[in-house]
């Protein structure tokens, strides 16, 4: 395999579940949408520096030639002047494209130490979520979720979890689909009939995410037992609203607060600069500025870096 390694200058991987956060948080950053080309991006090492050099970390992606990810690891900075790897995650898919497992390696032991399995229906739908650790040599579950779905959509998620030997239902998440948005409503199981937390997605036409409500919510006692809850009620609600350039990539994130019955405030602006293309027209650099607060008074401004290998 022919390989034209070059070196550009890149930017953080991150789900847009990491962006959706009223707090500066490392890693931040969203992971510029490469360019459709006769070669594949076969490596992407990305790489964001702080003032603070000890928060300073790298991130490694590996591609198979359908674009698939199949190996990821972070290099943390480390007394020494060195980034150092903990461990690294293999992924592994179905003949129908379907991420089936996760696998986390020990870097010291090169040893299995965990991961996530999935299991899919016939038709590709998702059926059981499970997360694992590795103890002694023995395979030990620490959580797993099963799923039902209607008419193609999810309709339930039940999250088990284990505790001393012992494994029980925790919570169910029920999704709900209305005026445009994906609803997600977490039932504890000892309060069934009233939810404790409402996520809601809005999509575009391309599937992306736009805009998302996160709604925690207080319990309130029953009168009649303190120990008890009797029901949730809307507390606040924390809006995220994402927009897009023309390449696909996030462009800003702004993120809002609005207690019950008040005001809606600013909590962050986050914003991404692009810069500097490789031949293949993706963007080998950029840049992060979060605008906190109300008055848009605090700012703090730092610079992701990408490494990329295209293989054919």
């Amino acid at each position: 395999m022919k390989k034209l390694s070059i070196l550009t200058l890149g930017l953080a991987t991150l789900t847009l579940s990491t962006l959706w956060s009223c707090r500066s948080k490392r890693g931040e950053g969203p992971e510029p949408t490469p360019t459709p080309q006769k070669e594949y991006l076969q490596k992407k090492v990305v790489t964001e520096l702080f003032k603070d050099q000890t928060q300073s970390f790298k991130t490694t992606s590996i591609y198979d030639t359908s674009g698939k990810l199949i190996e990821e690891y972070r290099s943390d900075w480390e007394a020494g002047d060195k980034f150092v790897v903990d461990s690294r995650a293999y992924y592994a898919y179905s003949a129908t494209g379907k991420l089936t497992k996760i696998t986390h390696v020990d870097e010291a032991t090169k040893k299995e130490s965990g991961g996530i399995s999935y299991e899919y229906d016939a038709k590709d739908q998702l059926q059981k979520e499970e997360s694992y650790g590795i103890h002694q040599g023995k395979r030990e579950v620490y959580n797993y979720s099963v799923y039902t779905w209607v008419d193609g959509k999810k309709a339930t998620q039940a999250f088990h979890s284990s505790s001393g030997g012992k494994t029980s239902l925790r919570y169910t998440i029920k999704y709900s689909y209305k005026d445009g948005y994906e609803y997600q409503d977490t039932y504890p199981l000892l309060v069934p009939n009233s939810y404790s937390e409402r996520k809601a997605f809005r999509y575009d036409a391309q599937g992306r995410v736009i805009e998302m409500l996160d709604v925690l919510r207080s319990a309130i006692p029953d009168p009649n037992d303190g120990t008890k809850i009797l029901r949730y009620e809307d507390a606040t609600i924390t809006k995220y609203v994402t927009t897009y350039n023309e390449r696909g990539d996030i462009a800003k994130v702004v993120c809002t607060n609005q207690p019950t019955g008040g005001t809606e405030t600013h909590v962050r602006t986050t914003e991404y600069t692009y810069l500097a293309p490789d031949k293949k027209g993706n963007p080998t650099k950029y840049q992060i500025k979060d605008t906190f607060d109300p008055n848009k008074d605090r700012i703090q401004t730092r610079e992701v870096t990408i490494e990329y290998t295209y293989a054919k």
